[in-house]
């Protein structure tokens, strides 16, 4: 019996292809004047099938926004403060090499045809990461005695 659902390598791909879709209209138009006809014809899917997975165009850039925040949430918290070395800044290169990996992506949502509230929730989250990464390091740091002029 095969996969249903995400586990499916068709769902996936098909998925795939519908979200590429949204992302590449966005690069001329705002996201909220694409239409589901635009959608399925560059995706090469039927509205039958856009449908089954999404109930509207909202759902399906919600979709997308959320998978960006648990991704980067995951690499952000995978992150190891106790190999932490002097000058070198791994929660901004994480984020940094992660923006750059996703660029097309990022650039449509937070550009000026993307969805505005995906930059405070993504402003949220690195800031949440931000302070835990600091409050680690601040517990490594005394925990070692190891000072810094700027801390």
């Amino acid at each position: 019996m095969g996969a249903k659902g995400d586990a499916n390598r068709s769902v996936r791909f098909t998925k795939k292809r519908i979200r590429g879709a949204v992302i590449d209209l966005m690069e001329d138009k705002p996201y909220k004047s694409v239409t589901v006809g635009e959608i399925t014809e560059r995706a090469n899917v039927s509205r039958a099938t856009f449908y089954t997975h999404y109930h509207d165009i909202y759902e399906l850039v919600d979709s997308i926004e959320d998978d960006l925040i648990k991704e980067i949430s995951g690499t952000l918290h995978r992150l190891d403060m106790h190999e932490y070395v002097e000058g070198h800044f791994p929660l901004m290169t994480t984020v940094y090499r992660f923006m750059q990996d996703n660029k097309k992506v990022f650039c449509a949502l937070l550009g000026p045809n993307g969805d505005m509230s995906f930059q405070t929730r993504l402003s949220q989250v690195l800031t949440a990461c931000a302070s835990i990464s600091g409050a680690i390091s601040r517990l490594i740091r005394s925990a070692s005695g190891f000072q810094h002029p700027l801390w």
